[in-house]
């Protein structure tokens, strides 16, 4: 299975403002998902999700 997704790790700040441009403009293929976690050091994931078929997320890792 490939993973179709691509991580960020950061400050909230940063995150939030990642977050907020990703739903003012969605991957326009697949309208990625994002999933945000926080680690135990209180440090921010997000990993914006695209799904198996997106030619975008295909097109930005070759």
């Amino acid at each position: 299975m490939t993973d179709n997704n691509q991580y960020v790790i950061g400050q909230p700040d940063v995150i939030a403002a990642i977050v907020k441009a990703i739903a003012a403009s969605p991957c326009p293929d697949c309208n990625a998902d994002t999933e945000q976690t926080t680690d135990q050091h209180g440090t921010q994931h997000l990993a914006v999700l695209h799904d198996n078929t997106c030619p975008t997320y295909r097109e930005m890792n070759s």
